[in-house]
């Protein structure tokens, strides 16, 4: 266990520690992870340590809206009739 975990400890596991961080984005470094978590619409915070603070609970809920709201097609206007 490094110096960050024993710092940051797993709160009754609501936290996701340094290995699953690295495991979900790919990067163990956290310019990286803050990117990619970013880019997955995940929200994080910046601890003065300069590590990353997830919480497991936004990644055991759907985003709000993953598609982006697109304007109604003429064809599908057809197809729906309207």
């Amino acid at each position: 266990m490094d110096a960050k975990e024993q710092e940051f400890p797993s709160v009754d596991g609501l936290m996701l520690s340094a290995a699953e961080l690295k495991a979900l984005t790919g990067y163990a470094r956290t310019k990286l992870q803050a990117r990619v978590l970013g880019s997955l619409g995940v929200p994080y915070v910046i601890r003065p340590d300069n590590s990353l603070l997830v919480l497991r609970m936004h990644l055991q809920v759907a985003p709000k809206s993953i598609e982006r709201d697109r304007p109604m097609l003429n064809s599908a206007r057809r197809r729906l009739g309207l």
